[in-house]
Protein backbone atom coordinates (compact mmCIF):
# COMPACT_ATOMS: atom_id res chain seq x y z
CA UNK A 1 0.00 0.00 0.00
CA UNK A 2 1.27 3.32 -1.00
CA UNK A 3 1.98 6.17 1.48
CA UNK A 4 0.59 9.82 0.81
CA UNK A 5 3.26 12.00 -0.25
CA UNK A 6 3.29 15.17 2.11
CA UNK A 7 4.51 18.52 2.13
CA UNK A 8 5.67 21.63 4.10
CA UNK A 9 3.09 23.56 5.50
CA UNK A 10 3.16 27.30 4.70
CA UNK A 11 3.90 27.73 8.54
CA UNK A 12 7.57 24.89 8.56
CA UNK A 13 8.31 27.04 5.24
CA UNK A 14 8.26 30.21 6.94
CA UNK A 15 10.03 28.61 9.68
CA UNK A 16 12.55 26.99 7.18
CA UNK A 17 13.58 30.25 5.84
CA UNK A 18 13.87 32.66 8.84
CA UNK A 19 16.48 29.70 9.89
CA UNK A 20 18.36 30.37 6.93
CA UNK A 21 18.03 34.23 6.53
CA UNK A 22 19.55 34.21 10.04
CA UNK A 23 22.23 31.92 9.47
CA UNK A 24 23.13 33.99 6.34
CA UNK A 25 23.12 37.12 8.12
CA UNK A 26 25.84 35.56 10.97
CA UNK A 27 27.45 34.05 7.87
CA UNK A 28 27.73 37.45 6.11
CA UNK A 29 28.57 39.42 9.57
CA UNK A 30 31.03 37.32 9.92
CA UNK A 31 32.72 37.54 6.39
CA UNK A 32 32.37 41.11 7.00
CA UNK A 33 34.02 41.01 9.99
CA UNK A 34 36.86 38.75 9.05
CA UNK A 35 37.14 41.52 6.09
CA UNK A 36 37.56 44.48 8.35
CA UNK A 37 39.85 42.51 10.89
CA UNK A 38 41.97 41.69 7.52
CA UNK A 39 41.43 45.27 6.34
CA UNK A 40 43.05 46.75 9.57
CA UNK A 41 46.14 44.51 10.25
CA UNK A 42 47.28 45.50 6.71
CA UNK A 43 47.07 49.19 7.96
CA UNK A 44 48.35 48.56 10.52
CA UNK A 45 50.91 46.94 9.36
CA UNK A 46 51.44 49.38 6.38
CA UNK A 47 52.19 51.97 9.12
CA UNK A 48 54.65 50.37 11.19
CA UNK A 49 56.67 49.27 8.27
CA UNK A 50 56.37 53.05 6.38
CA UNK A 51 56.97 54.66 10.17
CA UNK A 52 59.78 52.78 11.15
CA UNK A 53 61.55 52.29 7.43
CA UNK A 54 61.11 56.99 7.27
CA UNK A 55 62.27 56.78 11.09
CA UNK A 56 65.59 54.68 10.77
CA UNK A 57 66.57 57.02 6.99
CA UNK A 58 66.32 59.87 9.27
CA UNK A 59 67.64 58.76 12.33
CA UNK A 60 70.86 57.63 10.20
CA UNK A 61 71.67 60.74 8.61
CA UNK A 62 70.90 62.66 12.11
CA UNK A 63 73.63 60.84 13.83
CA UNK A 64 75.99 60.90 11.65
CA UNK A 65 75.61 64.59 10.69
CA UNK A 66 79.14 66.36 10.62
CA UNK A 67 81.15 63.16 9.66
CA UNK A 68 83.78 64.15 7.64
CA UNK A 69 86.03 60.94 8.22
CA UNK A 70 87.74 61.70 10.85
CA UNK A 71 88.39 65.21 10.14
CA UNK A 72 86.87 67.42 13.02
CA UNK A 73 88.19 70.86 12.19
CA UNK A 74 85.49 71.51 9.91
CA UNK A 75 87.00 74.85 9.00
CA UNK A 76 85.88 75.78 6.28
CA UNK A 77 89.02 78.25 5.75
CA UNK A 78 91.12 74.91 6.06
CA UNK A 79 89.73 72.92 2.59
CA UNK A 80 92.29 73.83 0.13
CA UNK A 81 95.37 73.03 -2.19
CA UNK A 82 97.23 70.22 0.15
CA UNK A 83 99.96 67.58 -0.68
CA UNK A 84 97.65 65.82 -2.19
CA UNK A 85 97.49 68.12 -4.81
CA UNK A 86 94.24 68.32 -4.83
CA UNK A 87 92.82 71.43 -6.55
CA UNK A 88 90.79 74.11 -4.67
CA UNK A 89 87.15 73.39 -3.70
CA UNK A 90 85.88 76.45 -5.45
CA UNK A 91 87.49 76.09 -8.80
CA UNK A 92 86.44 72.71 -9.14
CA UNK A 93 83.05 72.31 -7.48
CA UNK A 94 80.75 75.15 -8.02
CA UNK A 95 76.52 74.09 -8.67
CA UNK A 96 74.99 76.26 -11.61
CA UNK A 97 71.88 76.45 -9.46
CA UNK A 98 73.16 76.65 -5.62
CA UNK A 99 70.50 75.48 -2.91
CA UNK A 100 71.92 77.62 -0.62
CA UNK A 101 70.00 81.49 -0.45
CA UNK A 102 73.14 83.19 0.50
CA UNK A 103 73.46 85.31 -2.99
CA UNK A 104 77.07 84.55 -4.43
CA UNK A 105 77.52 81.45 -2.02
CA UNK A 106 78.49 78.85 -4.94
CA UNK A 107 80.47 76.48 -2.81
CA UNK A 108 77.43 76.68 -0.24
CA UNK A 109 76.90 73.37 -0.80
CA UNK A 110 80.35 72.11 0.17
CA UNK A 111 80.41 74.29 3.51
CA UNK A 112 81.53 71.59 6.36
CA UNK A 113 80.43 74.79 8.52
CA UNK A 114 77.06 74.39 8.08
CA UNK A 115 76.20 70.77 8.41
CA UNK A 116 73.11 70.76 9.54
CA UNK A 117 69.76 73.15 9.00
CA UNK A 118 66.15 73.25 9.81
CA UNK A 119 63.17 75.12 8.27
CA UNK A 120 59.39 75.11 8.08
CA UNK A 121 57.74 74.53 4.78
CA UNK A 122 56.52 78.56 4.56
CA UNK A 123 60.32 79.20 4.22
CA UNK A 124 61.61 76.40 2.62
CA UNK A 125 62.27 78.79 -0.50
CA UNK A 126 64.31 81.47 1.18
CA UNK A 127 66.73 78.53 2.80
CA UNK A 128 66.78 75.80 -0.38
CA UNK A 129 66.12 77.34 -3.57
CA UNK A 130 67.09 74.02 -5.13
CA UNK A 131 64.03 72.60 -4.04
CA UNK A 132 61.06 72.83 -6.67
CA UNK A 133 59.16 75.11 -4.69
CA UNK A 134 55.22 76.03 -5.86
CA UNK A 135 52.09 75.30 -3.88
CA UNK A 136 52.14 72.07 -3.94
CA UNK A 137 55.78 71.13 -3.66
CA UNK A 138 56.25 71.14 0.08
CA UNK A 139 52.92 70.08 2.35
CA UNK A 140 52.12 73.11 4.48
CA UNK A 141 52.76 72.97 8.16
CA UNK A 142 55.48 70.89 7.86
CA UNK A 143 59.42 70.49 8.29
CA UNK A 144 62.60 70.75 6.37
CA UNK A 145 65.98 69.56 7.44
CA UNK A 146 69.25 69.40 5.93
CA UNK A 147 71.99 67.05 6.66
CA UNK A 148 75.20 67.11 5.34
CA UNK A 149 78.26 64.45 6.08
CA UNK A 150 80.34 61.60 4.59
CA UNK A 151 79.46 58.16 3.95
CA UNK A 152 80.30 54.58 3.26
CA UNK A 153 83.95 53.40 3.65
CA UNK A 154 87.05 55.24 3.40
CA UNK A 155 88.89 54.67 -0.43
CA UNK A 156 92.67 54.18 -1.57
CA UNK A 157 92.22 53.96 -4.80
CA UNK A 158 90.61 56.72 -7.35
CA UNK A 159 89.23 53.86 -9.56
CA UNK A 160 86.87 52.90 -6.62
CA UNK A 161 85.07 56.50 -7.05
CA UNK A 162 81.90 57.44 -9.04
CA UNK A 163 82.90 59.26 -12.21
CA UNK A 164 81.16 62.87 -11.25
CA UNK A 165 80.27 62.56 -7.65
CA UNK A 166 82.00 64.67 -4.62
CA UNK A 167 84.39 63.24 -2.41
CA UNK A 168 86.32 64.61 0.53
CA UNK A 169 89.87 63.79 0.85
CA UNK A 170 91.19 63.49 4.53
CA UNK A 171 94.72 62.60 6.02
CA UNK A 172 92.13 63.77 9.55
CA UNK A 173 94.10 66.69 9.69
CA UNK A 174 93.79 68.09 6.44
CA UNK A 175 91.05 67.88 4.57
CA UNK A 176 90.09 69.20 0.52
CA UNK A 177 86.78 68.19 -1.61
CA UNK A 178 86.66 67.03 -5.26
CA UNK A 179 84.61 65.88 -7.98
CA UNK A 180 85.75 62.41 -9.67
CA UNK A 181 87.23 62.87 -13.20
CA UNK A 182 88.17 59.74 -15.27
CA UNK A 183 91.66 61.73 -14.50
CA UNK A 184 91.51 61.76 -10.60
CA UNK A 185 94.45 60.27 -9.03
CA UNK A 186 95.03 57.49 -6.21
CA UNK A 187 94.89 59.39 -2.62
CA UNK A 188 98.33 59.56 -1.59
CA UNK A 189 100.40 58.73 1.82
CA UNK A 190 97.49 58.16 4.52
CA UNK A 191 95.07 59.95 2.58
CA UNK A 192 91.58 58.32 1.92
CA UNK A 193 88.77 59.78 -0.30
CA UNK A 194 85.14 59.91 1.65
CA UNK A 195 82.08 60.28 -0.61
CA UNK A 196 80.63 63.66 0.14
CA UNK A 197 76.56 63.57 1.36
CA UNK A 198 73.95 66.33 1.14
CA UNK A 199 70.66 65.74 1.91
CA UNK A 200 67.60 67.87 2.29
CA UNK A 201 64.59 66.12 3.56
CA UNK A 202 60.71 67.43 3.24
CA UNK A 203 57.13 66.38 2.68
CA UNK A 204 55.58 66.25 -0.39
CA UNK A 205 52.24 64.51 -1.13
CA UNK A 206 52.28 62.83 2.53
CA UNK A 207 55.22 61.53 1.17
CA UNK A 208 58.60 61.70 2.74
CA UNK A 209 61.22 62.59 0.03
CA UNK A 210 64.68 64.37 0.28
CA UNK A 211 66.93 66.30 -2.34
CA UNK A 212 70.43 64.24 -2.89
CA UNK A 213 73.53 65.73 -4.22
CA UNK A 214 75.07 63.40 -6.69
CA UNK A 215 76.55 63.26 -9.91
CA UNK A 216 74.70 64.44 -13.23
CA UNK A 217 74.02 60.36 -14.65
CA UNK A 218 72.73 62.82 -17.62
CA UNK A 219 76.80 63.98 -17.91
CA UNK A 220 79.22 63.36 -14.80
CA UNK A 221 81.62 65.61 -16.21
CA UNK A 222 79.08 68.55 -15.02
CA UNK A 223 78.72 69.43 -11.75
CA UNK A 224 77.25 67.43 -9.42
CA UNK A 225 73.16 68.42 -9.07
CA UNK A 226 70.73 67.25 -6.64
CA UNK A 227 68.17 64.73 -7.71
CA UNK A 228 64.93 63.99 -5.71
CA UNK A 229 64.50 60.68 -4.02
CA UNK A 230 60.83 59.42 -2.84
CA UNK A 231 61.30 57.54 0.27
CA UNK A 232 58.52 56.57 2.67
CA UNK A 233 54.48 56.79 2.02
CA UNK A 234 51.95 57.56 4.13
CA UNK A 235 53.87 60.07 5.93
CA UNK A 236 52.32 63.35 6.41
CA UNK A 237 54.49 65.05 8.98
CA UNK A 238 58.19 64.52 10.75
CA UNK A 239 59.25 66.61 14.08
CA UNK A 240 62.41 66.99 15.51
CA UNK A 241 62.97 67.92 18.92
CA UNK A 242 66.81 68.37 19.59
CA UNK A 243 69.01 68.37 22.98
CA UNK A 244 71.38 71.17 23.29
CA UNK A 245 74.53 71.78 25.15
CA UNK A 246 74.95 74.55 25.28
CA UNK A 247 77.60 74.42 28.92
CA UNK A 248 80.16 77.43 29.40
CA UNK A 249 83.24 77.21 29.91
CA UNK A 250 83.35 73.56 28.53
CA UNK A 251 80.49 71.05 27.28
CA UNK A 252 79.95 67.95 29.43
CA UNK A 253 77.88 66.15 26.96
CA UNK A 254 74.75 66.61 28.45
CA UNK A 255 71.38 68.83 27.22
CA UNK A 256 71.30 71.71 28.89
CA UNK A 257 67.41 72.36 27.60
CA UNK A 258 65.71 70.78 24.40
CA UNK A 259 64.12 73.18 21.20
CA UNK A 260 62.25 71.97 17.96
CA UNK A 261 63.04 75.51 16.97
CA UNK A 262 67.10 75.90 17.20
CA UNK A 263 69.04 78.43 16.16
CA UNK A 264 72.00 78.00 13.77
CA UNK A 265 74.32 77.98 16.24
CA UNK A 266 72.35 75.68 18.72
CA UNK A 267 71.95 73.11 16.31
CA UNK A 268 75.70 72.68 15.90
CA UNK A 269 75.55 72.19 19.30
CA UNK A 270 72.85 69.73 19.19
CA UNK A 271 73.90 66.01 21.08
CA UNK A 272 70.70 64.50 20.59
CA UNK A 273 67.39 64.29 18.79
CA UNK A 274 64.03 62.32 19.42
CA UNK A 275 62.11 62.49 15.85
CA UNK A 276 58.80 61.75 15.60
CA UNK A 277 56.78 60.56 12.28
CA UNK A 278 53.16 60.82 11.82
CA UNK A 279 51.88 57.90 9.18
CA UNK A 280 48.71 57.76 7.47
CA UNK A 281 47.26 54.52 6.13
CA UNK A 282 47.28 53.81 2.18
CA UNK A 283 43.35 54.42 1.88
CA UNK A 284 40.14 55.52 4.22
CA UNK A 285 38.77 52.33 6.34
CA UNK A 286 35.05 51.74 5.68
CA UNK A 287 32.62 52.66 8.98
CA UNK A 288 35.70 54.23 10.41
CA UNK A 289 36.35 58.74 10.95
CA UNK A 290 39.70 59.66 12.41
CA UNK A 291 38.75 62.67 15.22
CA UNK A 292 41.94 62.17 17.01
CA UNK A 293 44.44 64.59 17.38
CA UNK A 294 48.46 63.73 17.26
CA UNK A 295 51.26 64.68 19.00
CA UNK A 296 54.97 65.03 17.97
CA UNK A 297 56.79 66.39 21.26
CA UNK A 298 55.72 69.50 21.66
CA UNK A 299 53.70 69.86 18.27
CA UNK A 300 50.40 69.16 18.35
CA UNK A 301 48.46 68.15 14.92
CA UNK A 302 44.41 68.86 14.33
CA UNK A 303 42.03 65.73 13.99
CA UNK A 304 42.23 65.17 10.29
CA UNK A 305 38.26 63.76 10.43
CA UNK A 306 38.71 61.37 7.75
CA UNK A 307 38.72 58.06 7.55
CA UNK A 308 42.49 57.21 7.40
CA UNK A 309 44.35 55.37 10.17
CA UNK A 310 47.24 57.04 11.78
CA UNK A 311 50.43 56.33 13.99
CA UNK A 312 53.02 58.35 15.43
CA UNK A 313 56.22 56.51 15.99
CA UNK A 314 59.71 57.96 17.49
CA UNK A 315 63.17 57.42 17.90
CA UNK A 316 66.03 59.28 19.91
CA UNK A 317 69.64 59.24 18.44
CA UNK A 318 73.07 60.04 19.67
CA UNK A 319 74.39 62.82 17.37
CA UNK A 320 78.06 61.63 17.66
CA UNK A 321 79.63 64.52 15.67
CA UNK A 322 78.00 66.95 17.33
CA UNK A 323 80.27 70.70 17.71
CA UNK A 324 79.56 69.84 21.43
CA UNK A 325 80.35 66.33 21.83
CA UNK A 326 83.79 67.06 19.86
CA UNK A 327 85.37 69.98 22.07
Amino acid sequence: MLSKQKGLTLTELMVAIAIGLVVSAAVAGLFLQNKANSEQNQEISYLQDNGRYALKILADDLKMANFWGGYQSGNRSSISIDSAGIPNIDAVLKLASNCGATAGAGDWDYDLTNFLEYTTSASAKDSFNCIEYDSTAIDSDTEVLLVKRTVGQPLAAASALTIGAPYLRTNRSVATIHKATVSTGDPVSDYFDWKYQSRIYFIEGATLKRWSLRENEADPTTDPVYVKEELAAGIENFHIVYGIDNSTPWTDGVADFYTSAPTADELKQAINATIYVLVRGSKPVTGYKNDKTYQLGDNKIAAANDGYYRRVYSTTVLMKNSQSMLK
